[in-house]
């Protein structure tokens, strides 16, 4: 008996023993850099400022890489909350910039800060190389690259000036058309007043062309006979091409019986010697 007591008794002691200092088989400890990364990135879809959501991008981005070259993450963690940070930070901003889209004045400045942060988000990689955002999420910032692409597009669809042929201008005024007509570029007031202007700029251009190819024939003394009854021929058939095709390509006809009377004029008095 007493030999079982005394068993009994160092077998209590070896399992208090046991229980006390040796550590539990499947002890998991949490990183606090991770909780903490997570609490902040959180927090991104509250962001309903230009400020705030620039100090999140530079803020979370910077710490995620500082905290890696310390290793205070694992890869695998840096690149988990990397991807984390882009599904809550791409919806919210390109919500943001389709905001300013719908503004019927679009800041340039603003624009060009857009393009930049696109790029830096399409930059994102893992400790791979591999790509961070990718399917719908980058997409959807394509399509507000594209807008901006858009938009400088259209303002040069706007700017056309000049004379160079009827077929040059049909297809500019229906390149403005176009844009004029595009969303989200047709809320650009602004933008949008001068491309439907650019038709009847156009037509002032043509005009002012065929001014220009009357003044031609004032100084007939420059040309043989036979040179400028071929030049007083070229402009009266531009006359008619302008006649024919003005009110189709235009939507507006000037009068121009000014110009062939003009044209009349200078050609009748225009003398040579045989």
């Amino acid at each position: 008996m007493l030999v079982v007591a005394i068993l009994l008794a160092v077998g209590g002691v070896m399992a208090y023993y046991k229980t006390i200092v040796s550590p539990p088989g499947k002890l998991e400890f949490k990183n606090q850099y991770v909780n903490s990364d997570k609490k902040d990135i959180s927090q991104v879809k509250s962001a309903n400022t230009d400020l705030a959501l620039d100090s999140f991008y530079v803020a979370i981005t910077h710490e995620l890489d500082l905290q890696l070259a310390n290793s205070f993450l694992t890869n695998q963690e840096r690149n988990e909350l990397l991807e984390l940070f882009a599904t809550q930070y791409v919806p919210t901003y390109v919500s943001a910039c389709n905001s300013k889209f719908s503004k019927s004045v679009w800041n340039e400045g603003e624009l060009q800060k857009i393009n930049t942060r696109i790029s830096e988000l399409q930059g994102l990689v893992t400790t791979e190389n591999k790509i961070v955002i990718q399917g719908v999420a980058n997409s959807s910032l394509n399509e507000v690259h594209n807008v901006i692409v858009a938009y400088y597009e259209a303002k040069r669809a706007a700017s056309v000036s000049g004379y160079n042929g009827i077929q040059a201008a049909k297809q500019k005024i229906a390149t403005a058309k176009k844009y004029a007509s595009m969303s989200p570029i047709n809320n650009c007031t602004e933008l949008v007043s001068r491309l439907n202007s650019v038709s009847t700029r156009l037509e002032q251009a043509h005009y002012s062309y065929l001014a220009g190819q009357v003044e031609r024939l004032r100084p007939y003394y420059n040309y043989s006979q036979t040179e400028y009854d071929k030049i007083a021929l070229s402009i009266s058939e531009k006359f008619d091409e302008y006649k024919n095709n003005a009110r189709s390509t235009y939507g507006r006809v000037s009068d121009i019986s000014s110009l062939e009377s003009r044209a009349g004029s200078y050609y009748s008095n225009a003398t040579f010697n045989n």
